[in-house]
């Protein structure tokens, strides 16, 4: 059999499989770092999470569950009520720095600032353009 046989076959599997990784990630992607539709179903779903997550790997006494639960509870009221008051004045903050850039720009320039914006918002992700890297500690 002849080497060049070979050799494409390979690089066609090798191929193949680096394009299949590469969708498969980006599809991935898509779907993780899509926000949460429903907060109060996301903070539901959280709280069983985390509390099966302490059951299984904490492993406590059964007398003390309803206490982390009440803990827990408290926990979530808390930072929720944090993020209702920080969110309308990050969203103000932000408005203004649009603003304050708009001023320097033409209409048609304004007009594709908006539409950057409001592709953002959507969160349209592709392959090309990947969601922010998440912030180090």
């Amino acid at each position: 059999m002849n080497k060049w046989k070979i050799w494409t076959a390979f690089l066609t599997v090798f191929a193949t499989g680096i394009i299949v990784g590469v969708l498969g990630v980006g599809l991935v992607m898509q779907h993780h770092f899509k926000p949460p539709r429903d907060h109060a179903a996301f903070l539901k779903t959280m709280r069983q999470r985390f509390l099966e997550d302490i059951t299984e790997k904490v492993q406590p006494d059964l007398s003390a569950i309803p206490a982390i639960k009440v803990a827990l509870d408290e926990t979530i009221d808390e930072l929720d009520s944090i993020r209702n008051e920080t969110h309308p004045k990050i969203k103000a903050v932000l408005e203004k720095g649009r603003e304050r850039i708009k001023a320097h720009l033409t209409p048609e320039q304004t007009k594709r600032l908006d539409q950057m914006i409001q592709d953002r918002r959507s969160g349209k992700f592709s392959f090309f353009r990947l969601p922010p890297r998440p912030p180090m500690p």
